[in-house]
């Protein structure tokens, strides 16, 4: 079964310029877009490869469920702003999905690309869960991690969002905490100092 990466911009757009589509209709539209690619042949090749390329097909429609453009002649790129970001809690659970299951590079630059557009304090969750399973699929890859910059990304990420003097198990809740804190002692074991900064800001928050 083909994914569509122009019907799933074209939900976008209806959606995010408010053309009268309501949140339960698009996140139906938006689970059976991502349901579609995840069953894909080019999909399941691309998640047992673990390349760092991807291919002109596949790269538009993992680009579209993050809410970006990609073309072979540009990187991937968010479209959204800061005001749809309002508008994209309802998805987070789809996109939390496919993120975690797409444990690639493409798909994690994807991902970072569209958080990164307005962090919340509420994305927070879903981080640390994308970043335990990136962890799972990419243990100990220098490459991945550290000369994609995704390591260095996450940390600035989540050392920019966590709120001053919080509660990180209010914040995280207790299973999260503990795979972020996971994710940060294997990335300082692979040499990230921006994982030693955010180990750092964790302890403090922690007292």
């Amino acid at each position: 079964m083909r994914f569509s990466s122009e019907g799933s911009r074209s939900f976008n757009n209806v959606y995010f310029r408010a053309y009268g589509m309501g949140v339960e209709e698009g996140v139906h539209i938006r689970r059976a877009l991502a349901s579609r690619l995840l069953n894909t042949w080019s999909w399941e090749w691309q998640c047992r490869n673990q390349s760092a390329s991807i291919t002109t097909r596949l790269g538009p429609a993992v680009a579209s469920v993050f809410f970006n453009d990609f073309t072979s002649l540009e990187p991937a790129k968010c479209y959204l702003v800061e005001k749809g970001v309002d508008r994209l809690e309802p998805f987070l659970p789809v996109i939390g999905e496919v993120a975690e299951k797409g444990r690639f590079l493409f798909v994690a630059i994807a991902f970072l690309n569209l958080i990164e557009v307005s962090p919340r304090v509420q994305h927070l969750t879903l981080v640390a869960a994308v970043a335990k399973a990136w962890f799972d699929g990419n243990p100990d890859r220098r490459d991945f991690w550290m000369e994609n910059g995704i390591g260095r990304r996450v940390c600035a990420l989540i050392s920019k969002t966590i709120p001053e003097n919080a509660d990180l198990v209010t914040v995280f809740g207790e299973e999260r905490l503990a795979d972020l804190r996971a994710v940060v002692a294997s990335l300082i074991r692979l040499g990230l100092p921006e994982a030693s900064d955010l180990e750092n800001l964790l302890r403090q928050q922690s007292r």
